[in-house]
């Protein structure tokens, strides 16, 4: 198993790096998106952010890194992800992997590893000119943040792999339903608005949403709040993720 998880971890690799759009998408978008942002769309410095009873100000720059963090972790885990494995089906390349043989949990540990590396290396080239251009600032530790994108990535992977990757019979459906969630999650989950702007009837759906979730979670972390004050997002992602991952072994298909 773990000679075939290498071969096809480094072969992930390759194809990645062959690919010049999906490497653009990964490691400079984020940074154009973030310039954009910044630059265009942020007027304050800072926000007034959620705190116990009431609210607090940050500098804007720290609100928004940890969001455009998720939405690299979102693009993931609704289209890149799933649409790979879908389109290796398609083509049979998983039909003759398991001719090797090469195991099911093989397959998807090295393209959830795969793709993790990638988006590690993304999110450093984000926070690298975050703090270098804007003067973003990390503060408490930085285990407990690192924690929190590893599980964010975790959840929304085993949930996109397994309700997309595994349930669906077509790259080109997945492509579909992958576009359709992606937006209005964004949206409503505070990710590209800030919830408190959002309607009052659009606000308690924010609450099903995994990308919430993981958008507050590594928002506290990030400005230096312990893990134990984010029991519900902790024990939500922790739900997905099993979730995800049992519905993944289970509806696997090579064919």
């Amino acid at each position: 198993m773990f000679k075939g998880f290498g071969k096809l971890l480094i072969s992930e690799f390759k194809l990645f790096f062959r690919e010049p759009i999906a490497a653009f998408f990964t490691f400079l978008f984020p940074v154009f998106f973030l310039f954009l942002t910044m630059e265009v769309f942020i007027a304050d410095p800072v926000i007034e952010v959620p705190a116990g009873t009431g609210v607090i100000e940050i500098r804007v720059i720290n609100y928004v890194l940890p969001n455009l963090m998720v939405m690299i972790v979102a693009t993931t885990s609704l289209m890149s992800l799933p649409l790979t494995a879908l389109n290796y089906r398609e083509i049979r390349f998983l039909k003759r992997l398991k001719a090797n043989p090469v195991t099911a949990a093989c397959v998807i540990a090295a393209l959830g590893s795969a793709f993790f590396a990638v988006n590690t290396t993304g999110a450093g080239l984000l926070t690298a000119f975050s703090v270098l251009v804007y003067g973003a600032e990390h503060q408490g530790h930085l285990a407990a943040f690192l924690f929190s994108y590893t599980l964010s990535f975790l959840a929304l992977a085993a949930m996109g792999f397994g309700f997309i990757g595994s349930l669906l019979k077509t790259s080109r459906t997945g492509l579909a339903v992958g576009q359709i969630l992606y937006f209005p999650a964004m949206f409503f989950s505070g990710v590209f608005v800030p919830l408190d702007r959002l309607p009052e009837w659009a606000r308690p759906l924010s609450n099903f949403i995994p990308f919430t979730h993981a958008a507050r979670l590594m928002q506290g972390t990030w400005r230096g709040l312990p893990l134990a004050d984010f029991p519900t997002e902790l024990l939500f992602l922790l739900g997905v993720l099993v979730v995800g991952a049992a519905v993944s072994a289970k509806k696997f298909r090579w064919e």
